[in-house]
């Protein structure tokens, strides 16, 4: 059974990113397969401000994200860019963190006209973490996530985009050589003398 880590780095507690990934913890749940969520406002401010590495909440995050076969990353869109603490969480990583994951990233804006932009600066800093295995994004207009009460509603194109990308996630991690789930396997010579 695959292991997969979500991440938001929203501050607001009813953000429709954060909201985005609760309705993925739900599709994933469907499938009987349970996920962690790492929830940047959750981690020490300071930390993340001052690329403090070592705290025991931080060290707890890169531990989740190291046992991953998958990621699902959400970001909200400010300013034609993605979230500022996803960014500042992604430069506590150690180099490879993402390598050998799957990763299917989630933005949400008010225009389209921001998704290719953001897509490619979130692609180059996944790439620059080791990431080989980036999936299409699911981008979707702010006006297809509604919240009402903590509650989500969400219009069917950006259900049906939320589901078809979980689905490729886990699809991708199925179809994996087992040697690249756990890195290289290493040879031994056949016969010791």
């Amino acid at each position: 059974m695959p292991t997969i880590v979500t991440i938001t780095g929203c501050p607001s507690p009813t953000s429709r990113a954060t909201a985005v990934l609760h309705y993925a913890h739900r599709v994933l749940a469907n499938a009987d397969i349970a996920a962690e969520m790492i929830n940047l406002r959750h981690l020490p401010s300071t930390d993340l401000l001052l690329g403090i590495g070592y705290s025991a909440p931080i060290q707890q995050s890169k531990r989740l994200i190291a046992a991953a076969d998958g990621l699902i990353i959400a970001t909200g869109i400010c300013k034609g860019a993605y979230n500022g603490a996803l960014k500042a969480f992604f430069d506590l990583l150690p180099p490879a963190a993402f390598r050998n994951k799957v990763i299917l990233p989630i933005a949400l804006g008010t225009s389209a006209v921001d998704f290719p932009e953001v897509d490619r600066s979130l692609r180059t800093v996944l790439t620059a973490l080791g990431a080989n295995q980036i999936l299409e994004g699911a981008y979707l207009l702010e006006r297809q996530v509604k919240l009402h009460d903590r509650q989500i509603d969400l219009e069917a194109t950006a259900q049906q985009r939320i589901e078809q990308g979980i689905h490729t996630l886990l699809r991708t991690i199925a179809q994996r050589p087992v040697a690249s789930r756990f890195g290289p396997i290493p040879l031994r010579p056949a016969f010791a003398g």
